[in-house]
């Protein structure tokens, strides 16, 4: 219990202090889209800049964490995580031919696969493949997903897909397109909360 509360503490803590320094306008610019028509906009959105503070639960421990998301494709981004105090956890380096985990005092893991590579070095069954769609309210390719729309049918509220459940808890105007800023993921074996504080569109 005391471990939880702590937890909570850490993560508002980081989610405080990453609010107040990039705020993000209100999603006004897509509401009265299509679905069709936002799906084909967010789906141009290839490369970008994010950073925020990410939560993850599990049965065995609880991290509040910072991430900074640097990503040039599907296949070729830096995902960063810092603790509380600055302190590494490790960045996650993917390239079309391999992944590497790059972890605190100079230890290298590769492995042909981001997300094996993050449960095998960290333990945490974070869905990175399907964050790059997710992380732009839109379903991952190739799999069935099961969508929930607010009252305008043009933003995702939650999806079900590979076993998750993705809950979009808000949107942020970034430029010309509405990006999620708040989202929870889990699953049976791990609680996500993701807090993005600022989205770099080039």
């Amino acid at each position: 219990m005391r471990k939880n509360v702590l937890f909570s503490f850490i993560l508002l803590t980081l989610l405080s202090a990453c609010t107040t320094q990039v705020p993000l306008s209100t999603p006004t610019v897509q509401n009265q889209q299509s679905w069709d028509d936002r799906q084909s906009t967010l789906n141009q959105l290839t490369h970008w800049h994010s950073v925020g503070a990410l939560g993850i639960q599990t049965a065995k421990d609880n991290n509040a964490l910072q991430f900074d998301w640097q990503l040039q494709s599907e296949n070729d981004y830096s995902l960063r995580f810092i603790g509380p105090i600055g302190t590494g956890y490790g960045t996650l380096k993917t390239t079309p031919t391999q992944s590497i985990y790059l972890a605190p005092k100079g230890k290298t893991y590769t492995d042909s696969n981001a997300e094996a590579l993050l449960i095998k070095v960290t333990g945490w069954q974070l869905p990175v493949n399907d964050l790059y769609y997710w992380a732009r309210g839109l379903p991952a390719p190739g799999s069935t997903a099961n969508l929930q729309f607010d009252a305008s049918h043009s933003h995702l509220t939650s999806l079900q897909q590979d076993g998750f459940t993705v809950v979009f808890q808000n949107y942020s105007g970034v430029g010309k397109v509405d990006l999620p800023s708040k989202l929870l993921i889990q699953n049976a074996d791990i609680k996500v909360k993701i807090v993005v504080t600022r989205w770099q569109l080039d």
